[in-house]
């Protein structure tokens, strides 16, 4: 093999180790920004969002997942009787956080939406701790 072969093939492998590591780093990075963002918004929450909603704490229960709780003023016991469907709500509640999301003017969430990595999930409790719903906000949702 000649010394031209050897060396582009040297070179090839050298960046992408660099690239991989550049992946690496900016996924750490992420991780990173999530578990501050975690503790930073916490010392404001629990937040009253409305009459009937209240944001009571942030989460990053995985790698990539920043994850909204809320506690809504209602049971689950009434929402299943309700006219309007769960999905429909869950629809509905997912429309308005990918427009939320793509209208943000907060610096660390724009930083994390320019990733293009971050699942955000936002789960429902009713007044009682039951769980109502859950959905998720992909990248391909927020792109």
């Amino acid at each position: 093999m000649s010394t031209k072969k050897m060396f582009s093939g040297a070179v090839i492998a050298l960046s992408l180790i660099v690239f991989i590591s550049m992946l690496s780093s900016c996924g750490a990075a992420v991780e990173k920004l999530l578990d501050q963002m975690v503790v930073e918004g916490n010392k404001q929450y629990p937040m009253q969002i409305d009459s009937e909603t209240r944001l009571d704490r942030i989460a990053h229960p995985e790698k990539g997942v920043l994850e909204y709780l809320y506690t809504v003023n209602i049971s689950k016991k009434d929402l299943d009787a309700s006219p309007v469907s769960i999905d429909d709500i869950v629809s509905m509640m997912k429309t308005m956080s990918v427009t939320t999301l793509k209208n943000t003017t907060d610096k660390a969430l724009k930083a994390i939406i320019n990733f293009g990595t971050v699942t955000f999930r936002h789960t429902y409790y009713d007044k009682d701790g039951e769980l109502l719903f859950s959905f998720d906000v992909t990248p391909e949702d927020y792109k």
